[in-house]
Order: structure tokens, then C-alpha cells, then sequence
């Protein structure tokens, strides 16, 4: 494999891992808001909170790995030391 195709591959599996992220975050979210709430029966309130609490944190990490990647694509320049 060409070095074109392995960074499509490499990009396909980044950007495949991202979206794994951000659903399973809002998946735990939710299992915890669900047991939250069966345990203080406050249904549905602790799963609107623990939902948007994963998606947040989900699209931290998203923005954390996006943040990342630039900083890598950007050459450092030795003479601006």
C-alpha cells in the first residue's frame, strides 16, 4: 500500500474512533442517569442530566483530538524560538 493510502486509512480509523467515542460517552451517560434514577426515583431527571453530561464529553474529547491533529500538521519553525 502507497503511503496516500495508508493516511486515507489512518484518517478512516481517527475519524471512525471518534464517533465510537461519542456514542458510547452518551451510552454511559445514559446507563448511569438510568440507574440514578431508578435508585432516587426521580425519573427522567438524571438521565437528562447524565445524557448531556456524556454528549459534553464526548465532544470535549472530540475537540481535544481535532486540537491534537493540528498540532501536529503545523512544522515547527526553529529560527522563531
Amino acid at each position: 500500500m502507497d503511503k496516500s493510502g495508508k493516511s486515507a486509512l489512518s484518517n478512516m480509523m481517527w475519524v471512525s474512533t471518534l464517533g465510537i467515542h461519542l456514542v458510547l460517552t452518551t451510552v454511559v451517560g445514559f446507563v448511569i442517569g438510568y440507574y440514578a434514577d431508578k435508585w432516587f426515583e426521580t425519573a427522567p431527571l438524571f438521565i437528562i442530566i447524565f445524557v448531556i453530561l456524556g454528549i459534553a464529553s464526548g465532544f470535549r474529547q472530540i475537540l481535544k483530538e481535532i486540537r491534537h491533529l493540528n498540532e501536529q500538521d503545523i512544522p515547527k519553525d526553529p529560527s522563531n524560538n
